[in-house]
């Protein structure tokens, strides 16, 4: 059994409802989805459950053809109904919340029989296989999820994964062991898997030292050098390794642009002045490997701006003493030569959270801004943001596939993550453009938009978290996702050398 630990419990199963960028819990072992990226070729995108699929020659529509083998692991057969029914569910607002935004031309989805399902899209999309492949996707069975069973009780862990669940202590632990009915035939080759939930980073670190976990949490274990110097040192044999992919979770400071004071597009220029990135990075973790500075758009894909004008944007054409005395200037024309006392809720549990809470806490004092830090128990502070209940908010959110649908789609009017408010209709409708295009027009088109929010400010990034991961050498046949909500099925061919 394959043991590793997560900073936090799950605060709902449903796969499509999970947000802030929080654990899946046993639901990333016990759901699966359609379709799912190579580890070889991050372009390859291969069957799970589809056997196979076609698109029409116009891109707008799907046919899925379901694997005959697959079963729930209640014993009922996996039909199109419940494929139609979750992906009618993931493009819900209602009843979604990180799949939304990234099904805008998803129309519907019908069974054309047992096991064939099809899907129709308003116009063709460059990305709908692509956000098919991740945890977030999973097929979830009508029976269960279509029924009132809560999202928070076991009962609703209900699946057709490698494994399913076999004990959960809320807050402690949960276990999963293999499922026997799995449809592809001699997998999953681990017994089962459990998952201890530790909070306290020198815990986690012990726990991987003195063999209680095999393995730290396989996406987001270790951001900062000390944490990574301290595991070194202690289990020296350990494999070790930052994550590959450079845009892994972009954390920013969400606020109301339309309440005062950030109603007025001086102040947030002054802010995003003295809010320095790279000051941020390496206060908050001690090293570059563990942060990239960036925009509201992928860093390092194809799709950022250009070098030479994100450093423009950010302030790094001048030096800092220039920009605290323009951020001064602003704020001056403002209304506020002495800046003003401001509240940043941000999740307690988090060290990392604070740290950077602090810092850039001390960053905006220098043009008088006097910020409170409002720490709430992550449940807490999830509603507290979803009432909208916040003037300032730290918060992350995840590019699984370096696709800019996955972050600059938060500033959408009307998004259901767009927890500011922000509206802006030339955004909208550039997004909207580039989501129905391919190749460099697409490129140029997310540039656009990108320009259009630095133009607005709606918030203010600070940077793209690099993640550190380690596992002991007997663990075989594991691969470094490189992403957050990445298909934990993956785990279906890992296996201890022991």
């Amino acid at each position: 059994m394959l043991t590793y630990w997560s900073r936090t419990a799950a605060p709902t199963f449903d796969p499509h409802r999970n947000r802030l960028g929080l654990t899946y819990g046993p639901g990333g072992f016990v759901f699966d989805t359609l379709v799912r990226h190579s580890f070889d070729d991050k372009t390859s995108i291969n069957p799970a459950m589809a056997l196979r699929w076609e698109i029409s020659g116009d891109g707008t529509i799907y046919t899925f053809a379901l694997d005959p083998a697959l079963r729930w692991q209640d014993g009922k057969p996996v039909t199109a109904e419940d494929v139609a029914f979750s992906l009618e569910k993931m493009a819900d607002k209602a009843r979604a919340v990180d799949t939304v935004r990234l099904f805008l031309t998803f129309k519907k989805a019908e069974a054309a029989d047992a096991r064939t399902v099809r899907v129709q899209l308003s116009g063709p999309s460059s990305n709908f296989l692509n956000f098919l492949t991740v945890g977030y996707s999973s097929i979830l069975p009508k029976h269960v999820a279509g029924a009132n069973v809560s999202d928070r009780s076991t009962a609703f862990l209900v699946g057709s994964g490698p494994f399913k669940l076999k004990r959960d202590i809320p807050g402690v632990s949960w276990e999963v062991e293999r499922n026997p009915d799995y449809h592809i035939q001699g997998l999953p080759y681990l017994d089962g898997v459990k998952n201890f939930v530790i909070a306290d980073r020198g815990t986690q670190i012990a726990a991987l030292v003195t063999g209680r976990v095999d393995m730290a949490h396989p996406s987001v274990a270790y951001s900062a050098k000390e944490e990574v110097d301290d595991l070194v040192a202690s289990a020296p044999k350990a494999i070790v390794q930052h994550t590959a992919y450079p845009t892994m979770r972009n954390v920013w400071l969400n606020l109301k642009a339309s309440n005062a004071p950030w109603h007025d597009l001086r102040v947030r220029q002054a802010l995003r002045l003295v809010v320095d990135q790279k000051e941020v990075i390496l206060g908050a973790s001690g090293s570059e490997k563990f942060g990239t500075a960036g925009g509201y758009g992928s860093p390092g894909t194809p799709f950022a701006l250009p070098e030479a004008e994100m450093n423009k944007v950010l302030g790094y054409d001048m030096s800092y003493e220039q920009r605290v005395q323009k951020a001064k200037d602003l704020m001056k024309e403002a209304g506020y030569p002495n800046g003003f006392k401001a509240k940043l809720l941000l999740r307690s549990g988090n060290p990392l959270f604070t740290r950077i809470a602090q810092i850039v806490s001390a960053q905006v004092k220098r043009t008088g801004v006097d910020l409170t830090l409002d720490q709430a128990e992550v449940a807490v502070a999830s509603g507290r943001v979803l009432k909208g209940e916040f003037e300032w908010y730290l918060e992350s959110v995840t590019g699984t596939l370096g696709d800019p649908d996955e972050l600059i789609s938060t500033w959408r009017t009307g998004e259901a993550t767009n927890y500011g408010g922000y509206t802006n209709s030339t955004f909208d409708k550039l997004y909207a453009e580039s989501h129905r295009i391919t190749g460099p027009e697409r490129v140029a088109k997310v540039q656009a938009a990108e320009r259009e929010l630095w133009k607005n400010i709606p918030s203010l990034g600070l940077y793209y978290i690099g993640y550190a991961m380690a596992w002991q050498p007997y663990v075989k046949g594991f691969h470094n996702p490189g992403t957050f909500y990445f298909s934990w099925s993956l785990f279906d061919k890992v296996w201890l050398d022991k």
